[in-house]
């Protein structure tokens, strides 16, 4: 284009960055800044979720790992270097995925996921999962089904690959766990359910092609999930398996198990917000007593720990006892061993606490709780289930509750001034602090079973 006399004519659009994606006709940028998505895994598929992620402009970022940089990850991983080996995946990859978009606040958690409670995923409106092991699955879609939430799964193998969305109890990770799976993670645990160091499953092939499709479709169906339900996109219901060797791709779907283990919501939540210190003073009594107001001194209760926890330690040879406060699942193989004789010892495992019983009044800290989790206290059939919303101090001190609403609604219990109410409502945040309730809205391995980082 030219003025009359023939000079070019400057045209000026006024283009917004996200100008392109913003013409797509159920889009909400808005609704994007605001978001917060959580990526469990900075490996290849988290490179390249957390790239789709950053240049859509979601608000919020935060990305767990807790493997350190090889150099086989350097042909797969967009944001990693030659320099970088040796260095923790996630603050390496949120550091080089900030560049890509000033607008968004992207923050690297050198973490595992199994160590964070069920708040984890509560604080985060979308969940993805870019991980290369069953365990953390298990955890990720154990902590989904508890919170209500769908979240996105992602595995990859050679030039072949799946993206799915699970959303207990509709869909469930675990329901698609074959007996041959069941096995695999069974030899990875002790007979006395202790992780073992070593994961056996091997190293598989894959290549950036492949975790580009794969982590493509993950970010877009975590974008549609964003988005919720309406004209025009439809989030997915099961999978898409991708078959690169031979041009092929297509859905599947996965029938829900009735006998899995999985499928217990915990509905509906009681939360209480827990300031500083109040979490490390709360035994099993004052929760249970928290729960269940009205109950008499001597009705039964029992506080469900959602875990098995060891609490202890023997040793059947020198008989010497030492204390313990984690969830089995995190104690490695080596651990078991006496620090006096160095033979094996036996962990005492607890469940679920009785009251009254002996150990009611143990903390939960004691009781190797995690933070911010959610616990269920039962009076013979009925149950409550609370969250202890204490924000884990890993986690960026500007996360939040979830803005995007579970299917139901949770209860909030906000602090007050001390009352002296007996009613159901009434909840307390310690043995001796009470607060007043009110109800807000919060409106594969690899395709072949091994590690895919």
């Amino acid at each position: 284009m030219a003025t009359d006399d023939g000079a070019p004519l400057a045209v000026t659009l006024d283009e917004s960055r996200y100008d392109r994606q913003e013409r797509v006709s159920w889009w909400d940028q808005e609704r994007l800044t605001a978001a917060t998505v959580l990526v469990v895994g900075a490996g290849a598929l988290g490179n390249e979720v957390v790239k789709n992620l950053a240049l859509i402009g979601v608000g919020t970022i935060c990305v767990l790992d807790i493997d350190t940089i090889e150099a086989s990850n350097l042909a797969r991983c967009v944001f990693f270097r030659h320099g970088d080996e040796g260095r923790a995946k996630a603050p390496t990859l949120a550091e080089r995925a900030r560049e890509l978009n000033p607008d968004v606040t992207i923050e690297g958690i050198v973490a595992d996921v199994r160590t964070f409670g069920t708040g984890l995923f509560l604080r985060a409106d979308v969940v993805v999962g870019a991980l290369d092991n069953r365990e953390a699955r298990l955890y990720c879609n154990r902590l989904a089904a508890r919170a209500g939430r769908s979240w996105v799964d992602g595995a990859i193998e050679a030039l072949s690959g799946v993206a799915r969305v699970f959303t207990p109890p509709k869909s469930c990770y675990e329901c698609t766990l074959s007996e041959t799976d069941w096995e695999v993670l069974a030899h990875r645990q002790s007979c006395r359910l202790l992780s073992r160091d070593q994961m056996e499953g091997g190293k598989v092939p894959t290549t950036a092609t492949t975790s580009s499709i794969v982590a493509g479709i993950e970010a877009q169906e975590g974008v549609k999930l964003l988005h919720g339900l309406g004209p025009g996109v439809q989030p997915l219901t099961g999978a898409i398996v991708f078959d690169g060797a031979n041009n092929d791709a297509y859905p599947l779907t996965y029938a829900p198990r009735e006998d899995c283990l999985a499928h217990n919501r915990f509905d509906p939540i009681s939360v209480v917000d827990l300031p500083p210190g109040e979490l490390e003073a709360l035994t099993a009594a004052g929760l249970a007593r928290m729960a269940w107001p009205e109950a008499g001194s001597a009705d039964p209760l029992v506080v469900e720990l959602a875990d098995d926890q060891v609490i202890a330690w023997r040793c059947t040879t020198c008989e010497t006892t030492a204390p313990e406060h984690r969830p089995a699942a995190l104690i490695a193989w080596g651990e078991a061993a006496c620090a006096t004789c160095g033979e094996p010892r036996l962990p005492e495992f607890v469940t679920s606490i009785d009251l009254p019983g002996p150990h009611a009044d143990r903390t939960l800290v004691e009781l190797g709780i995690r933070t911010d989790e959610i616990l269920s206290v039962r009076r013979g059939v009925e149950e409550r289930f609370w969250w202890l919303a204490a924000l884990d101090d890993r986690l960026p001190s500007t996360w939040h509750r979830a803005t995007t609403p579970p299917a139901e609604a949770i209860t909030q219990a906000a602090s007050s001034a001390p009352t002296a109410a007996n009613t159901p409502a009434t909840a307390t945040t310690s043995a001796t602090a009470t607060t007043s309730a009110a109800t807000i809205s919060v409106a594969a391995e690899s395709v072949g079973g091994g590690r895919n980082g």
